[in-house]
């Protein structure tokens, strides 16, 4: 069921945030800070319930395959919903 945090909805864990925009940042916090991608971790913390969500990131072959093809984000979604992941918000 969902609940509400800081004004925020969340259902699956995640409401209005978004899993691709996460894997981005993540990818570009690794090449600032000079570390392998595969060595950052990201989650998403609610303070409001103290909560701690990690969704399943793209790779950053994943995000370069889907800003050159924006159709495959439908495949993406699909993916992620047979994989049993949380729909991607605005979908």
């Amino acid at each position: 069921s969902a609940a509400a945090a800081g004004g925020r909805r969340l259902e699956d864990g995640l409401g209005a945030a978004d899993p691709v925009q996460l894997a981005v940042y993540r990818v570009a916090w690794a090449k600032v800070r000079g570390v392998a991608v595969p060595d950052v971790d990201a989650a998403y913390f609610y303070v409001a319930s103290g909560q701690v969500v990690r969704p399943p990131l793209l790779s950053e072959d994943e995000i370069v395959a889907l800003l050159a093809n924006p159709g495959a984000a439908a495949a993406a979604e699909a993916a992620a919903a047979a994989a049993g992941s949380p729909r991607l918000p605005g979908r």
